[in-house]
């Protein structure tokens, strides 16, 4: 199958582009072949003096395609291409390697509180302190949405490309879409070797998860919910208790000024006051991330078997429509 080839040499003079159905101008004003158009035969003489035109020699026709052959014989090539083609562009089984876990890449908030009273005794204020980072940290509150958090960002950041079905960062949507290039040139090959035009719907590939029944793919799109289902907390609270955290704040004891003696002597009396809660909370958010990362052999591996039992599914459909596909072309 002939087509053109422009080379590096072309300077966008445009004597090549007028008027002609092979070459077009790309964004930067050179000239490139039409993607997908062989020349026909009864046009060669026209395209070589095209070729002899330009003035940098930069314009060639060169043989491409999957056959050099014509007829039955052409289309049996083309039928081993597309097999060959179909086994290449399989999705690959993917190890943890490629869905790493690193709780440490989310950005948290982290909980802040500040004591405005003072208290009578350390224990009193020892006790208000455990209180408050009992309702800030150290609960359902505070650390469900966060891992739920952690979970979401490592599914968008990480698992999404392999259960994308509409954009192109999908694999399974580029996969389908090098596929469809592919085909595309088997069907103008097939015009050029035979005389024969396939459908224009015979290049489409939507090879995909049957996304109603697949409980794969459902998942790994709400892998957030898996967020409580690995033992992360469990782990945390067995380690570190709340008191624990409280360590990690200061309370320290102060002579507030009461009044004064009836003999004009200023009276004190010693009271307790607490700060610091952010380091208390900053400590209790860094183990958080630290016992979350411990799992992540478990959560990594949950989702390797989840990709590629959903990359079987997607397999197993590309081989039924290409299949179809090289029995619509073998009748030709």
């Amino acid at each position: 199958m002939k087509m053109l080839e422009v080379s590096n040499k072309c300077d966008g003079c445009g004597l090549c582009t007028v008027s002609n159905q092979y070459l077009m101008e790309n964004e930067d004003g050179n000239a490139i072949p039409v993607e997908g158009v062989y020349i026909k035969e009864n046009d060669i003489n026209a395209v070589l003096e095209i070729v002899k035109l330009c003035p940098n020699g930069a314009i060639s026709i060169v043989n491409k395609g999957n056959t050099n052959k014509t007829g039955k014989e052409a289309i049996t090539d083309l039928v081993e291409s597309i097999k060959k083609k179909c086994e290449t562009i399989k999705l690959k089984e993917i190890g943890r390697k490629d869905v790493k876990f690193d709780a440490n890449k989310c950005n948290i908030d982290i909980p802040w509180h500040y004591f405005p009273d003072t208290y009578s005794s350390y224990g009193k204020a020892k006790s208000a302190a455990q209180s408050v980072f009992q309702k800030k940290c150290y609960c359902t509150g505070f650390y469900r949405p966060t891992m739920r958090k952690i979970f979401v960002e490592y599914k968008v950041d990480v698992l999404e490309k392999y259960y994308d079905l509409e954009s192109e960062k999908g694999v399974m949507v580029k996969t389908n879409k090098e596929m469809e290039k592919f085909l595309k040139s088997i069907s103008t090959e097939v015009e050029a070797v035979s005389g024969k035009k396939l459908p224009d719907n015979w290049s489409n590939c939507n090879a995909k998860p049957i996304t109603d029944e697949c409980y794969e793919w459902d998942t790994l799109r709400k892998y957030e919910e898996k967020s409580g289902h690995f033992g992360i907390i469990s782990e945390l609270e067995k380690s570190n208790s709340c008191s624990s955290y409280i360590d990690w704040m200061e309370i320290d004891e102060e002579e507030e000024w009461v009044g004064t003696t009836r003999f004009g002597n200023d009276k004190y009396k010693s009271v307790w006051r607490i700060s610091d809660f952010d380091e208390a909370a900053k400590e209790y958010v860094k183990d958080l991330i630290f016992y979350a990362n411990y799992q992540d052999d478990r959560i990594e591996e949950l989702a390797v078997r989840l990709v590629n039992s959903m990359f079987k599914e997607y397999n197993d459909n590309l081989d039924k429509i290409i299949k179809e596909k090289v029995e619509n072309l073998m009748k030709l």
